[in-house]
């Protein structure tokens, strides 16, 4: 009995992982983004363990954002736990204004940050902990790369979290279309 349980759990498991990683690309190709994003918490600011809460209060956060900054901004997270079982995310956003935005200093933050042309976003930092904001170049690139978030260790992880997805991401958000079929000229079957 228990091995008829467990392979019914292992195909929900590879459904659910294979249903994310094609959302989260149609998600990533069919919306314009301006950066992409990595975030962390500080444990002595909020429980970094409890994934439920994190997206949660950061999808609240957002939405308090949007209305104090007067700017639509959109995103698309995947959670990732650190080996210690603590969550972070990473994904892409759009709609930050710029000048809610900062360098990193040399001498104070690593120096990949500041080499790499990363930015910092303080509320967010104030709010919740370490983040990073990378401008980003090549679009499919990025989409392709953010799908490696979502592993088979992360969709098992999520499914002994009551309430936790694979993703996070605005409503509003643009998806794939299906809109018709496509017919080429075929010389041989033009004739009849």
């Amino acid at each position: 009995r228990e091995h008829k349980d467990d392979t019914h759990h292992d195909k929900k498991l590879e459904a659910a992982y294979s249903r994310a990683r094609s959302v989260i690309q149609q998600l990533a190709l069919c919306n314009k983004w301006d950066y992409f994003f990595t975030a962390t918490q500080d444990g002595s600011k909020r429980d970094r363990y409890n994934l439920f809460s994190f997206c949660n209060d950061l999808s609240q956060f957002i939405r308090d954002m949007r209305k104090k900054y007067r700017s639509p901004i959109q995103y698309v997270f995947i959670p990732e736990p650190h080996q210690d079982g603590a969550w972070h995310v990473h994904g892409f956003i759009s709609g930050l204004p710029a000048d809610k935005l900062s360098n990193f200093i040399p001498g104070i933050h690593k120096q990949e940050l500041v080499d790499g042309g990363f930015l910092n976003w303080g509320d967010y930092q104030k709010k919740f902990g370490f983040c990073s904001l990378g401008v980003i170049k090549d679009e499919v690139g990025c989409a392709m790369y953010v799908q490696k978030y979502v592993t088979k260790d992360l969709c098992d992880s999520a499914s002994h979290t009551p309430g936790a997805h694979l993703y996070y991401c605005s409503r509003s958000l643009r998806r794939a279309m299906v809109f018709g079929d496509f017919y080429c000229p075929h010389p041989d079957l033009d004739k009849y």
